[in-house]
């Protein structure tokens, strides 16, 4: 069950309130996006490429593994779109990256995050060391260019959200907040769906149907100002 929270005030600063804003389930105020990359790695002890990994998941709704899986092919820096096609996971002792198993589609980016990726597009490719051992072309690297370790990322996030001091969720929480970020903005179902790359619409009305019935109840909660302009 998905609640709708009431917002709350976001008192902490930088990527804490973004975190606050998150496990709260609430919409970040504008212009946080923008501040993950200079303060996470400061607040949280992480690398740029985990911070960014972390915003991604959130904006566009990304598993985990998609978006540890995430190549440089499948981001187009010129109109803001990513296509989901791979998705990183441990085979035995080794990363590797397989199919999603859902059919790949294209996902818009926020405008504040291609800046933030295009510009770390420039920082992999004038690093010599990311540069000569990311060979699968990731997006998101260890300083060494290798894949990022799943299960560090989830101790990182976690670590993350005591330091801001709110309440721990998990990374794929992040998918779920996006969902209910989308709906409370009045985004329709069919679009959410195609945003999270569900199977089916019903697997999308049928996951979020408590914060849907909160949403159509706001809405009709907000006839009474007509109804009853007294009120």
């Amino acid at each position: 069950m998905f609640e709708l929270p009431v917002a709350g005030p976001l008192r902490l600063d930088g990527w804490g309130r973004y975190v606050e804003a998150v496990a709260a389930g609430v919409r970040p105020a504008s212009g946080l996006i923008g501040r993950v990359s200079s303060d996470l790695p400061i607040g949280a002890g992480l690398s740029s490429s985990a911070s960014l990994e972390v915003a991604v998941a959130l904006a566009i709704g990304l598993r985990r593994g998609e978006a540890l899986g995430l190549r440089w092919a499948d981001v187009d820096l010129v109109n803001g779109r990513v296509v989901v096609t791979k998705a990183l996971s441990r085979v035995g002792t080794d990363l590797a990256l397989r199919d999603v198993k859902t059919e790949s589609s294209a996902a818009s980016v926020p405008e504040e995050l291609v800046t933030i990726l295009r510009r770390h597009r420039l920082d992999q490719l004038g690093d010599t060391q990311v540069a000569r051992g990311n060979t699968l072309g990731l997006v998101f690297t260890t300083k060494n260019g290798t894949p990022l370790e799943p299960r560090n990322i989830n101790r990182a996030f976690d670590t993350l959200c005591r330091r801001a001091g709110v309440r721990s969720i998990r990374l794929h929480d992040l998918r779920h907040s996006c969902a209910t970020l989308l709906f409370t903005m009045g985004v329709e179902a069919a679009t959410v769906q195609r945003v999270l790359r569900h199977s089916s619409i019903s697997v999308t009305t049928g996951t979020y149907v408590d914060v849907i019935e909160q949403v159509q109840r706001s809405a009709v909660a907000g006839m009474d100002s007509l109804l009853n302009p007294a009120k």
